[in-house]
């Protein structure tokens, strides 16, 4: 290994073993934070099925609960 590439690694390694963070990077009241449910949005996920329904293929695997061309 080059001195140079070394060097680099070293700097890297360093720079991320010091980022020791302990918790999130925005700090906020937990009173302030919503369950996920109470942000659905009837509206959107009607007018994502109905995109998704709109395509025969789309709806043929969502029928069958596969992905398309990612599924294994």
């Amino acid at each position: 290994m080059t001195t140079k590439a070394f060097f680099l690694m070293f700097l890297f390694s360093a720079a991320f073993l010091s980022d020791n963070q302990t918790g999130l990077p925005i700090r906020i009241d937990d009173s302030k934070i919503k369950p996920l449910m109470e942000l659905k949005d009837n509206s959107m996920q009607k007018n994502l099925e109905k995109e998704l329904n709109a395509h025969p293929e789309w709806k043929k695997l969502i029928s069958q609960k596969k992905n398309g061309c990612w599924s294994r």
